[in-house]
């Protein structure tokens, strides 16, 4: 399975028939020395959702981050065989779920910059629970984020009034990560769509009116599906495995919405090529739809209406668009 650009939630893999594998990194007979050498003495798990509603604390896509990992996560990619069986290979009880983000600086103290004006880095790697390395995951990103932004101010109170800026380096892509209030922002460079026609598509679609279709330029990147504004998107179908037959982009679909309502556009995202039947809150979708709703709309407020719900922001600003949402921490365990 490629790399590809997509979030997972973590419905499908309650029953992955492939769980329970053997894990090349830490082997079954592993001793707490073994694990030690990989963990630092502080390092901690917890589950976070990112994307969630800020005024209920509902809904969010589902990350387990373990900080404070002494290996480069960046060589890590392929070891992890299945989640549930990582954690419970390290002693961890079995309350995570969703994406493992793995970040290896956790030292708040230790990470002062030289200059004033350079900003706070971090190296973090986030896996499918089937092992696969996401090469771009919007929520584990956001969760990070937000976990290192409470260290700064738990932990070292006037490093965090000066450092308003953070950077996430995963893989060869660095994010900017900023703080608002609670709401965490996200900065990505501008990925260009272009207006794209696939007689397919109706297929998908029955009883909908197809405003605009447009895709990235990868193979296996993105397909955007506009439908007539105030569209219901909970009556979009889900295309299921009969997607591969004729595209290996992911699906999103999206409509504006009108109204004086908190949002002004609603989604799905759909990727049952690579596994991922429904997406429940996608950043690095929303950071597609940012520049392709410009300059219609430069400001997003959206709603990802699939069954947990997400809650995404975006600002397109003309280089670069910034993703934003809140997360909450759900549970903590220290190993």
């Amino acid at each position: 399975m490629p790399s590809v650009p997509v979030e997972y939630s973590h419905s499908k893999y309650d029953s992955d028939p492939n769980a329970g594998h053997e894990l090349d990194s830490l082997p079954d007979d592993h001793t707490k020395s073994d694990r030690d050498s990989q963990f630092g003495m502080h390092s901690t798990v917890s589950r976070f959702r990112a994307f969630i509603d800020a005024s209920t604390q509902q809904g969010g896509n589902a990350c387990t981050l373990i900080s404070g990992y002494s290996s480069d996560p960046a060589q890590q990619k392929g070891v992890f065989t299945d989640i549930s069986q990582y954690l419970q290979t390290l002693q961890i009880p079995p309350l995570f779920d969703g994406a493992l983000c793995l970040l290896s600086s956790v030292d708040i103290d230790d990470q002062t910059p030289s200059n004033p004006s350079d900003s706070l880095s971090f190296q973090v790697s986030c896996f499918t629970p089937s092992g696969d390395m996401i090469q771009c995951c919007g929520h584990g990103l956001l969760s990070t984020a937000f976990h290192i932004f409470q260290s700064m101010s738990s932990g070292s109170p006037k490093l965090a009034s000066e450092s308003s800026t953070i950077q996430l380096v995963m893989g060869d892509s660095t994010v900017n990560a900023t703080l608002d209030g609670e709401c965490v922002w996200l900065q990505f460079l501008v990925i260009e769509t272009q207006p794209a026609i696939h007689a397919w598509l109706p297929l998908f679609f029955t009883g909908f009116d197809i405003q605009a279709v447009a895709q990235t330029s990868a193979a296996d990147g993105y397909l955007i599906v506009q439908l007539l504004d105030d569209s219901d998107l909970a009556k979009v179908q889900l295309p299921g495995s009969a997607l591969a037959n004729f595209s290996q982009r992911a699906l999103i679909v999206t409509t504006a919405v009108s109204g004086s309502g908190p949002h002004n556009m609603h989604f799905r995202y759909f990727a049952p090529q690579y596994g991922v039947a429904e997406d429940t809150a996608t950043g690095s979708a929303m950071r597609i739809l940012a520049a392709f709703w410009h300059p219609r709309f430069q400001f997003l407020n959206a709603l990802q209406c699939s069954t947990q719900q997400g809650v995404l922001k975006s600002v397109f600003c003309h280089d670069h668009v910034k993703v934003g949402g809140f997360c909450v921490r759900d549970n903590t365990t220290t190993i």
